[in-house]
């Protein structure tokens, strides 16, 4: 995801100074899905200010702490906020997971090696999939209802993620991650129809 949308979708929110958008983020658990680097949000910004997307409103002084600048979004700020939501939209789906590679050669690994590593894998998908649900449960009175389906959605990716890691330990343990000739037990029609279904339940909504 585009750090510059999320620091100008931020700002769309209120005038906000660096640090206070660093800690939304982190509140926000947006570090879930976005790599967080001070650097990365300070060159972001300087590149939005440079570009006149974001103007400084006020300089924050304390005598104790560095001094805090307060950003506030302009009117070709909010223009590219609006061209940074189209281009995040035009993706195609991708079936991406850090492991994914891993598990494509597992069949020539230690069977015991893969059964250690899917259990930590599994605890720290359901890590992910509670602190997504916290937060969901902390914010959910304050959150608009695109942000609460947002936390939501990743709830229950990471429980789909569990559920099939899950049925992959249990190969694993049977030794039969190398097995070839005996397909997954599922229903190819069934599956079918169900994401015909899926196609059919957004029709009333197509503009």
């Amino acid at each position: 995801m585009s750090m510059k949308l999320i620091i100008l979708g931020l700002l769309m929110e209120e005038d906000a100074h660096p640090y206070e958008i660093r800690r939304k983020m982190t509140e926000r658990k947006m570090n879930l899905y976005i790599k967080m680097q001070d650097g990365s949000l300070y060159y972001a910004i300087d590149q939005l200010h440079g570009e006149g997307c974001i103007d400084i409103v006020r300089v924050v002084r304390e005598s104790n702490r560095p001094d805090r600048t307060v950003y506030h979004i302009t009117e070709a700020g909010k223009q590219k906020f609006h061209q940074l939501m189209k281009e995040q939209f035009q993706y195609s789906p991708k079936m991406y997971h850090p492991i994914n590679t891993v598990i494509a050669f597992s069949q020539f690994s230690d069977s015991e090696f893969i059964q250690k590593e899917l259990i930590r894998c599994i605890k720290q998908q359901v890590e992910f999939s509670e602190q997504l649900l916290q937060a969901y449960v902390i914010f959910r009175d304050v959150m608009p209802l695109a942000k609460q389906y947002l936390s939501l959605a990743g709830h229950r990716y990471g429980l789909m993620q569990i559920e099939w890691l899950t049925e992959l330990l249990q190969v694993a343990s049977q030794g039969r991650l190398a097995e070839v000739g005996h397909p997954v037990d599922i229903d190819i029609e069934v599956e079918l129809a169900n994401l015909q279904k899926l196609l059919d339940n957004i029709k009333p909504y197509e503009i």
